[in-house]
């Protein structure tokens, strides 16, 4: 009955076989209000949660970023963001999204193994314990795309190491564009250092951004378009 397609991309492809039900929406995840545990759980949940300090940078890389890069040295790339957070007296937290992401962590973290304000931590977090380790930074390296799903969700804007359109789509559509780079391409050094310096200066400006698309979207969402059609196919 109703089509959505999360990407202008894929909307302009599946127009081509359907166009009178189709439509275009950012992820379900951004219009979600506050969720109801008891919804999900039948027992109160025993969810970790961490003491992050002020100050702290959460980098959340994605193996696939390895696999797609074309021309760059994501080794170095990682050490110089890194190396310039701790000249900025931040502390550098390294999460994996996804079991498939643990062995890149270790990784980066053995760039800086004896550096006690790199922090690993190797857990395995579902998406709720997750969302709210990410709202604890001030602004996170992501390369997950529900990362940076998640990081936008709680006004906490990224600088983004992705792969494909859907980041391109995604930061952009929150006026993020500039903190998102595609290692498909070669990247500019002096371009990426730049937007890292803006984004650490103006992080609270950003995630005030942020927050104001994430009030639209909660407020004007496909999940009433969907009571309302459902209804009108029950009578």
């Amino acid at each position: 009955r109703i089509i959505w397609a999360r990407e202008k991309e894929g909307f302009d492809k599946v127009k081509f076989f359907s166009r009178r039900n189709l439509r275009q929406s950012v992820d379900l995840v951004l219009m979600q209000k506050d969720l109801d545990l008891g919804n999900i759980f039948k027992a109160d949940p025993k969810l970790r949660s961490y003491s992050i300090p002020e100050s702290s940078v959460a980098i959340i890389p994605n193996s696939k970023v390895k696999e797609n890069n074309k021309e760059n040295d994501l080794y170095k790339i990682y050490q110089g963001i890194i190396s310039f957070l701790l000249q900025r007296d931040r502390n550098i937290y390294i999460i994996r999204h996804s079991y498939e992401d643990l062995d890149f962590c270790k990784e980066l973290k053995r760039l800086f193994p004896d550096h006690e304000r790199v922090v690993l931590i190797e857990d395995d977090l579902n998406s709720i314990e997750l969302k709210e380790l990410i709202g604890k930074f001030d602004y996170l390296i992501a390369s997950r795309y529900h990362s940076v799903i998640h990081a936008y969700k709680s006004r906490k804007p990224c600088f983004i190491l992705g792969w494909a359109v859907k980041y391109k789509e995604l930061s952009l559509s929150f006026g993020q564009s500039d903190y998102c780079f595609d290692v498909r391409t070669s990247l500019v050094e002096k371009s990426m250092n730049n937007a890292l310096k803006q984004l650490d200066c103006n992080y609270r400006i950003e995630s005030e951004k942020i927050g104001r698309k994430v009030k639209t979207l909660e407020e004007d969402n496909i999940f009433q378009e969907i009571v309302d059609d459902y209804s009108k196919l029950i009578k």
